[in-house]
């Protein structure tokens, strides 16, 4: 290799390190907004009393894809800071990699609504599907995304277990209003925590 090569290689490298860089700075913002979404919409659900399935089906789905739509608004612009296409072979692999997981979760919704509906006490089972589906996303995400994320993913797995020990000793039954305060002391607690230690780490490393 000679010194020409080199020193392409070499800035090629930097500019990834700097991009990269400039993505994991996004990550703490989003992780806060993700965080205290989830944590105002259980209040509401829970204080409004949206007691019904669907209802609160509807909205925690909502919850879902305001997050991912402020994700991608979020990417997009790190893309354009740093003057680079959105969908780059990273994207795509860090999509890919979540999107098993998360179809998973999506079609046992379909599924489970229906026997959830017609006994709302099991309401339980879609909150446990959803912890799960997102952490193990995140789990597979980390494996090709930035440092953190798979402690996250498996955060949200210990949540699931927590909550399935939970209704285990209370025999099978979770009301609609507790399954609000499950979504938002795990959607919303993790994600808070997350977003606040990653912005801590990075006030730290500024000069």
């Amino acid at each position: 290799m000679n010194e020409v090569n080199a020193a392409e290689e070499l800035r090629t490298i930097r500019i990834l390190m700097e991009r990269s860089a400039l993505y994991r700075r996004a990550l703490g913002p989003l992780y806060c907004f993700a965080g205290a979404v989830a944590s105002i919409t259980a209040g509401v659900g829970y204080f409004a009393r949206l007691d019904h399935p669907m209802a609160f089906v509807v909205l925690w789905g909502a919850v879902g894809v305001s997050v991912l739509l402020a994700s991608f608004a979020w990417t997009r612009q790190q893309a354009l800071r740093a003057a680079e296409p959105v969908w780059t072979p990273p994207a795509r692999r860090f999509a890919l990699s979540m999107a098993p997981a998360l179809f998973v979760g999506a079609a046992g919704t379909l599924l489970l609504l229906k026997f959830v509906n017609q006994d709302p006490g099991h309401i339980w089972a879609l909150p446990l599907l959803w912890l799960a589906g997102y952490g193990l996303a995140l789990n597979a995400a980390g494996a090709c995304a930035v440092e953190g994320l798979q402690r996250i993913g498996i955060a949200f797995l210990g949540s699931a277990l927590l909550l399935g020990i939970s209704v285990g000793f209370n025999v099978g039954h979770l009301s609609v209003a507790q399954s609000h305060l499950w979504m938002g002391m795990t959607f919303g607690v993790i994600h808070l925590v997350a977003g606040l230690r990653r912005l801590r780490s990075e006030r730290r490393q500024d000069p």
